[in-house]
């Protein structure tokens, strides 16, 4: 009987070796756990599902920006060890970093300005409304999207001011033209054509225009005397108490070319021109002659003072002032004055550069002249 009993042990201690040795001898009921450092939760789940093990992602309790939703350590087993497949294996990761800064965007499409506005209001955020020009008139007034390319659902840091744009219907730009205005400006007077204009200066000599140079200097054909006390290479006048934008290749400026055409249109059509010195100063900057122009047009009698005529049309600012201009009069106002009144005109009245009218020589898109309008005028 204790042999029976004995054998039957044998039996079942054998049975249960043998039952053992199968399970671990199959490879289909063991896993070896990857190292997941440095993965995020998507990517963990890639890494285990190919094994078919019997997992489980838990979420640590603390939030850290820098390591959303990635990988902190296996929570019952380490990192290479050989797990049963039917075994729960606990992976422990970051939770989803939620700032208390970021707003989710919501979806505004078809909503007409008016109706964005008054979601946003509820929200705290700073936001700004910009626009997008649209040839489509049933979009005017519409919601066009975010600015920065930001779409509905897309996160946004509140920190930053959200752009709303909303379509405007194109129209076309509308350009600065010279405005038909009465000349009320000085005049030239004939008491100083008996002052030396080259010393002490304020008298005045006749010349003719050899060419046009930009909105503030001219070359003329000078007498021989005003010739030869001119320094400049280019024997060139610089206009007095004026100054336009630049016009020369490379550095052309927004409103040069108007002061430029509009100063060239007032010397070519003048029937006389006439250049009155100031006792400020004969030169200045590269030897070029001070001047006050006066033009002489069809049809007058009077000359008018070419450097007031430019700064009321707004294309020249009154500068470079501190020294002349202030000694020589017409009627109560020294010339200086006379252009600040041309100035405070062109200012009030919102011309050329003062106003919201375009240059019609200037690419506002790319930040440079339309050069076929520019060098074909």
């Amino acid at each position: 009987m204790k042999k029976l009993i004995v054998l039957t042990l044998v039996l079942l201690a054998g049975l249960s070796l043998t039952a053992c040795k199968d399970s671990k001898d199959d490879p289909t009921n063991w896993a070896v756990l990857p190292d997941l450092n440095g993965l995020v939760e998507s990517e963990i789940i890639e890494a285990l599902e190919p094994l078919d093990i019997n997992y489980e992602i838990n979420y640590y309790e603390e939030q850290n920006s820098t390591y959303s939703l990635q990988f902190i350590m296996y929570e019952n087993y380490n990192i290479g060890d050989i797990v049963d497949v039917n075994e729960l294996v606990k992976v422990l990761v970051y939770p989803e970093y939620v700032s208390e800064y970021i707003f989710t965007l919501p979806d505004f499409s078809g909503l007409t300005e008016a109706q964005v506005l008054n979601q946003m209001l509820n929200s705290t955020i700073n936001y700004y409304f910009t626009t997008e020009i649209t040839y489509d008139t049933e979009l005017v007034g519409y919601f066009a999207g975010f600015d920065g390319g930001f779409v509905a659902n897309d996160e946004f840091n509140t920190r930053s001011a959200l752009g709303l744009v909303i379509y405007k219907l194109y129209a076309a730009p509308e350009y600065f033209e010279i405005i038909d205005m009465v000349y009320d400006g000085p005049y030239l007077d004939a008491s100083y054509a008996s002052i030396n204009y080259l010393d002490p200066r304020g008298g005045y000599f006749e010349v003719t225009l050899s060419s046009c140079t930009d909105g503030d200097t001219g070359r003329f054909n000078y007498p021989t005397d005003v010739y030869n006390a001119i320094q400049s290479s280019a024997k060139s006048a610089r206009f007095l108490n004026m100054d336009t934008e630049e016009t020369y290749s490379g550095s052309e400026e927004e409103w040069g070319k108007p002061g430029s055409v509009y100063t060239c249109s007032l010397l070519t059509s003048a029937e006389k021109i006439i250049i009155q010195t100031d006792p400020g100063g004969l030169l200045g900057t590269y030897g070029r002659l001070l001047s006050w122009v006066w033009v002489q047009l069809p049809g007058e009698d009077e000359f008018f003072l070419l450097n007031y005529m430019v700064v009321k049309q707004g294309l020249a600012q009154v500068k470079f002032d501190e020294y002349n201009g202030h000694t020589l009069l017409y009627g109560d106002y020294t010339y200086n004055e006379w252009m600040h009144i041309a100035e405070n005109y062109a200012i009030d009245n919102e011309l050329g550069q003062w106003g919201e009218k375009l240059d019609y020589y200037w690419n506002y898109d790319t930040n440079e002249p339309y050069f076929e309008r520019w060098y074909n005028n």
